[in-house]
């Protein structure tokens, strides 16, 4: 994407799409948690990740020691000409391991023109009592992974 003479980057949506499917932890990868695949449209200047609905134990699954997970899907923002990095944007839900179903799910961002967006999902698993949420992940678990990452015109 870089050009030498004009010392600037040309990139199409399809750039860095390596990206997806970057595991952050390979010794507790996302893929072996969430048995789904999301989906990430860009559409103008709204970014998209559909999670199809899914159930539990069968597509999510929980370690033993755990009964609450959150799903955060996170966006990270990079205009390289400018130098800009956004902090990253978060939305998450709330899932129960006694629950059967998740309903789908959409979560939705407003995004820049020029910039590269990184989209990805992390697993946050607790054992809750009482309204006291004790933390399951750990440096050897911890299940996140990058789904996808599109530069938008």
């Amino acid at each position: 994407c870089y050009n030498k003479d004009t010392k600037k980057f040309t990139c199409n949506e399809t750039s860095f799409s390596r990206l997806a499917g970057f595991e952050f932890n390979l010794k507790s990868p996302l893929i072996n948690n969430l048995w789904v695949t999301p989906q990430v449209i860009l559409s103008g200047n709204s970014l998209t990740l559909s999670l199809p609905a899914f159930e539990v134990p069968v597509e999510l699954k929980f370690p033993n020691n755990a009964n609450t997970c959150e799903l955060t899907v996170f966006l990270s923002l990079y205009v390289q000409d400018q130098e800009f990095h956004d902090p990253p944007a978060y939305q998450s839900i709330e899932i129960n391991n006694d629950q059967k179903n998740v309903p789908a799910q959409e979560f939705i961002f407003e995004v820049p023109d020029g910039c590269l967006c990184i989209v990805g999902i992390k697993l946050n698993y607790f054992w809750r009592s009482q309204n006291i949420k004790t933390v399951i992940n750990q440096k050897n678990f911890n299940p996140a992974g990058i789904c996808a990452a599109i530069v938008t015109p």
